[in-house]
């Protein structure tokens, strides 16, 4: 079983996107093996070679709003 700590990474920020993926398909995303532990990098048109009949796949439709939160001193 995991822990959330096996989750901690650094993740430089020149690699977080600032706009969206053009073309839409070309947009990257993190295999995990969870028999062998080792995570891939792949491209949205990988899917389908990638992906067995019992693959759980989570959508992220999250968003970041362009907010301030002020406190008081």
């Amino acid at each position: 079983m995991h822990s959330l700590s096996d989750y901690n990474y650094t993740l430089p920020s020149e690699l977080i996107a600032q706009t969206p993926a053009d073309p839409p398909e070309s947009c990257r995303f993190l295999v995990v093996d969870r028999e062998s532990d080792q995570m891939s990098d792949h491209i949205f048109s990988d899917l389908v070679g990638i992906i067995n009949t019992d693959t759980l796949i989570v959508f992220n439709n999250s968003k970041v709003l362009k907010a301030r939160l002020m406190l008081p001193d």
